[in-house]
This record gives C-alpha cells, structure tokens and sequence, in this order.
C-alpha cells in the first residue's frame, strides 16, 4: 500500500480511505485495492458482473484479485417509497461516510470480527453524493464464499423428509440458532435474521450477512432480543412452509 490514502482503524481492522470526487470508498488495506477499485468501477458503468438473488435487489460479483471474488450489493429502498426513489438516501453531514448504510453496515461486521463471530468478511464501504452531499447513493463490497449456499435453499431444495430429519436440517437450524445467540452475547442485534441470511461455506462452517439493519447495542437487552429474533425467524419458515422443526430447533440453538 502506498502512502496517498488515509487509513482508518474500525475495530481494529485497517481500512484506506479514498475520495474520487463525489466518491467516498473504504477499502481494507489487505485487499486488492486497484481490482476491488476498477471491479467496482466498472459495474457501476456497465453493470457487468454475474448477478446474484439477494433481498430487494441483485448481488453482483466480480474478480478483486488473483484469488479472490468480491459480492457487491447495493443499498434498495422498501416500502411504498421504493417507487419514487430507489436507491437514494439523505445522509448529515454532508459527504460524511460515517453517516451512510454502507460504512454502518462494515462498522458492524468489523465489530463482530474482532469478537471473532463468524460473518462475511467486508472488503469495502462505497458512497456517492450528490445534491451538495445531503443525499447518496451507496454499496457494500464483501468477500465472495465460494461453493457456498443459503440455508433458504438448503431447506428449499431438499427433500422434505431430510429437512426435517435431526440429524440434516434440523441440525442446520439448531446451528443458526447458536450463531444467532453469538451474535446477540456479542453485542449485536440483527432484526433481519433468516434462513436467507445465513450461507454454509465449503468448509461447512455457517455465517451470516445482511446486517444492513443490524446495529450495536449500547445496554444488555438479551432477553428481549433473543424473543424478537426467534419471532423473525418463525415467521420465514411459517411463510415458506418449511417444518416447524426448524423454528423449534433454531429456538433450542439460541438458548443454548
């Protein structure tokens, strides 16, 4: 790494720190940033890159380096507003990184690192202001888990007598439920939490992503907490019609 770009510690992962205009990007210093730069870059114009299904939008993937893939994800607005205004958000102060989706979401994961629970790793946090930098549009670049897949599909695409068995996707939900409860001892609440939200790598070690939504909590509130994210995720294996099991043994997994 050269010495034109500022570095930022954020729980003890480094981060440069580069502006391009009306372009702010985080990027970690172990990153490929030239690829992860133009990878970016280039999707942004010509929206290249295989796509992904993911949330309200598309996860795009794109080569950061010679061994490495990096999933980009931008920022979509739900409810009613989404039809107005899709992808815009008003962020104070002006041109501050701090104050966007996509540096919270990185401040997250960084923080959950350092306590060693298992998330995707971040790569980068990229904004890009407009209107006197009172509004922005912005994405979150991760490592790419390769040969991975959502527990959404795990229990979608197989058999429904091997998704309830014990010892198969009941044994996947009671490992959610553990790493939910990791989550929350560590200090972080994710009210988003789902079976989409959790991929089994290659090396079948389950982590979880998507903590758009997720924040660090200041006070203990465990219990609450814990009662909130076993509702979210009844209510994804009731939508889906997945077993019962799968809510009950993500419960046991979360109070154990």
């Amino acid at each position: 790494m050269n010495g034109k770009y500022a570095e930022v510690d954020v729980y003890g992962r480094r981060y440069c720190l580069m502006r391009r205009q009306s372009q702010v990007m985080l990027v970690h210093v172990k990153a490929d940033v030239q690829s992860i730069e133009a990878g970016y870059r280039q999707l942004s114009v010509k929206q290249t890159g295989s796509a992904l299904a993911g949330g309200r939008g598309e996860v795009k993937i794109f080569q950061a380096g010679e061994s490495m893939r990096a999933a980009c994800r931008n920022y979509c607005r739900g409810g009613f507003v989404r039809h107005f205004v899709s992808e815009s958000f008003i962020g104070l102060p002006p041109f501050s990184l701090e104050s966007t989706r996509s540096f919270r979401e990185l401040e997250v994961l960084s923080y959950l690192l350092s306590k060693g629970v298992p998330v995707v790793r971040p790569l980068a946090a990229v904004a890009s202001f407009r209107s006197l930098g009172l509004v922005y549009s912005a994405s979150l670049l991760t490592q790419y888990e390769e040969e991975s897949d959502s527990l959404f599909n795990l229990f979608r695409y197989s058999a429904p007598g091997i998704v309830a068995d014990e010892t198969s996707g009941g044994r996947l939900a009671f490992r959610a439920g553990r790493l939910a409860g990791r989550i929350l001892t560590a200090g972080v609440y994710h009210p988003d939490l789902h079976p989409g939200n959790l991929i089994l790598t290659a090396n079948d070690e389950l982590k979880a992503l998507d903590f758009d939504k997720a924040f660090i909590m200041h006070e203990p509130s465990g219990r609450r907490y814990a009662a909130a994210l076993a509702e979210r995720w009844r209510r994804s294996i009731s939508k889906y019609n997945f077993p019962q099991l799968l809510a009950e043994q993500f419960e046991a997994g979360l109070r154990s």
